[in-house]
């Protein structure tokens, strides 16, 4: 029933964003049907614009909302205002992206349509969210909609969950108490005795449903005959599922024909965020592979005439859970230069396995100036592309830089898969030693969200027409 209830809140807010989208659509459609001489100029541009705007829209909803609302992760706040600030905030940035556009590709006609879209859109948004969370409080907080809630077995983990549905009372459920072999005090619920009285309290009072917290290795019986009981009148009982204490861990629910599972990772289990990096690492790859081959081709021009020997240098890197890929780069050093490495190993700026020189007497002319502004990066897109790296994620390591790699904690970072930038590109590079470096890459890994590359991406553009390459 609580899983019900959380899906029907995130389906009524997904309705909103959809009628407020559509609301605000038809009229620009109606105006370019019935003016075409007024959009005469824009008529194929604006209306592109508005049908991308308007399922991308409904895209970001799904990816920053689903996994808070089934997940009960911060309900509260990502109901009221994360979501109401999220959606806010995907509608200005697209709606400046395509009044750009517009002011450069159409007329001012077309400016204002856009402009006007927008507006409303955003206003019906904002209205629609708000109200539709209040009506849901309201509906949901009714003494006769109330979810009344059971828990048997109090720790620590009880009482954070406790204290989780308190907080959430957006929900409308009541913890009625729980059943343990005594009294715990200073709990967040009320006692309701032991577990002979699970019985007595479903056969009398008014209980929806029931959450089992007790260590099932201990109390398997125990476990066994409280489901048993609530099964047998009616009520739907659960095992939380985090069993094991697992720290930074994250858990995820599996079901494999008739096997249940609950499988653990170092890595992010939010199948949807997940699923809209890889969308965002193809769109954005291809798009600045289509908009960059002028420049890139004008790279490769200047590299063939400054340097005998091939453009592109290549490398085996070591990608996703040690996956072997061969690397590209626009080649900055002589074509020997992994040869000579021994002959200057002396003048390692890193410590650890790495190597890095600065001002490295390898490189040809030029070879420093598309190092400082990583245009020696750029083929890497088309590793994005084909799915051997992403956009954001730990470098890539070399074969001989994993060979000398002396903490296994450190293999962590394969994981995921490598990146062209993450958090060492925009934090220090060559300014720290490659433990930080590691450690940076695991926590990127720790606290991956989708969020945390479009900034990184953000911090990343910054760094580059800065030139701090290096």
């Amino acid at each position: 029933m609580l899983a019900a209830r959380l899906k029907n809140m995130f389906l009524s807010l997904l309705l909103v964003e959809v009628i407020s989208s559509i609301a605000a659509f038809i009229p620009c459609c109606y105006a370019i049907y019935y003016y075409p001489h007024i959009f005469s100029l824009g008529i194929a541009t604006p209306l592109s614009f508005l049908i991308t705007f308007f399922f991308f829209l409904l895209f970001v909803f799904m990816m920053f909302f689903y996994q808070k609302i089934v997940r009960f992760s911060r309900f509260t706040h990502s109901i009221s205002w994360e979501g109401f600030f999220t959606a806010q905030a995907t509608l200005m940035l697209m709606g400046i992206f395509f009044l750009g556009i517009c002011l450069v590709f159409a007329n001012m006609e077309t400016f204002y349509l856009i402009l006007a879209f927008m507006i409303a859109t955003m206003g019906l948004i904002t209205s629609g969210h708000v109200l539709t969370s209040f009506f849901l409080q309201s509906l949901y907080s009714q003494p006769a909609n109330m979810l009344k809630i059971v828990v048997i077995g109090m720790n620590h983990r009880t009482s954070d969950f406790c204290k989780v549905l308190q907080a959430t009372s957006i929900l409308g459920t009541e913890v009625r108490g729980y059943l343990d072999k005594k009294e715990i005090p200073n709990s967040p619920a009320n006692y309701l005795g032991g577990l002979e009285n699970l019985d007595t309290i479903l056969r009398s009072e008014v209980i929806d449903v029931v959450f089992i917290f007790l260590p099932i290795r201990s109390f398997y019986d125990d476990i066994h005959k409280a489901i048993a009981t609530s099964v047998f009148y009616g009520v739907a009982a659960y095992i939380v599922g985090n069993v094991f204490e697992t720290g930074s861990i994250k858990r995820q629910p599996l079901c494999i024909s008739d096997f249940g599972n609950m499988a653990f990772s170092s890595t992010s289990v939010d199948f949807f965020g997940l699923v809209s990096k890889r969308f965002m690492d193809v769109i954005l790859s291809f798009f600045l592979l289509v908009s960059l081959s002028p420049l890139l081709l004008a790279i490769a021009i200047f590299i063939r005439r400054v340097s005998p020997g091939p453009v592109i240098f290549r490398q085996e890197r070591i990608g996703l859970n040690k996956r072997t890929f061969t690397l590209l780069k626009f080649r900055t050093m002589v074509p020997d230069a992994e040869a000579r490495q021994q002959e200057i190993a002396h003048l390692n700026e890193m410590d650890g396995p790495a190597f890095k020189i600065a001002n490295d007497p390898r490189l040809i002319p030029g070879g420093s100036f598309l190092r400082r502004y990583s245009l020696d990066e750029l083929p890497q897109l088309w590793n994005v592309l084909r799915g051997d790296m992403s956009l954001v994620g730990p470098r890539p390591l070399s074969r001989r830089d994993y060979d000398l790699l002396k903490e296994d904690w450190q293999r962590k970072r394969f994981s995921i898969r490598p990146g062209i930038t993450c958090i060492w590109q925009v934090g220090g590079r060559n300014d720290i030693t490659f433990q930080q470096w590691m450690e940076m890459d695991l926590d990127y890994i720790d606290r991956w969200s989708l969020g945390l590359d479009v900034l990184l991406l953000l911090k990343t553009f910054v760094a580059v027409v800065a030139g701090s390459g290096k």
